[in-house]
């Protein structure tokens, strides 16, 4: 149920700024160049919510379960293998900024995937069971 809400509450969070991700940029920006440079940026982030809410709600029970290394795996390969190598790219090449928002957007979409795959597998519940023997099974 906590998974379903988060998603529906993020979803609806994400369409959100979506549609007024304009009106959102020109409160920060007056400068129209500034404001349509923002726009993009603040659609890709809202985007992002999406996985990273998601990640932050289900690693929330990894994280009750005693389960913190796959959340710390996931933050690991998400910012340190994906994230960093892909905005350098972005930031020091010719590809510029589309690849800062795909690495933003990769970042997320790692860390939800691993930290889903953990979940799904079922094996934090078994780590759960180490440090709360008397809890009976599902």
């Amino acid at each position: 149920d906590v998974i379903r809400f988060s998603t529906v509450m993020y979803a609806v969070s994400m369409i959100l700024v979506l549609v007024f991700a304009e009106p959102l940029a020109n409160f920060f920006a007056e400068d129209p160049q500034a404001v349509s440079q923002t726009v993009p940026f603040v659609r890709i982030a809202a985007i992002s919510f999406l996985g990273s809410g998601l990640a932050q709600s289900v690693s929330g029970i990894l994280k009750g379960a005693g389960d913190n290394r796959w959340i710390f795996y996931a933050r690991l390969v998400s910012q340190y293998l994906v994230l960093v190598p892909l905005t350098y790219l972005g930031a020091a090449t010719a590809l510029g900024l589309s690849v800062v928002y795909v690495a933003i957007l990769a970042e997320a979409g790692t860390r939800t995937s691993i930290i889903g795959y953990r979940f799904t597998s079922g094996r934090w519940k078994v780590v759960s069971r180490t440090h709360r023997p008397e809890v009976a099974d599902d």
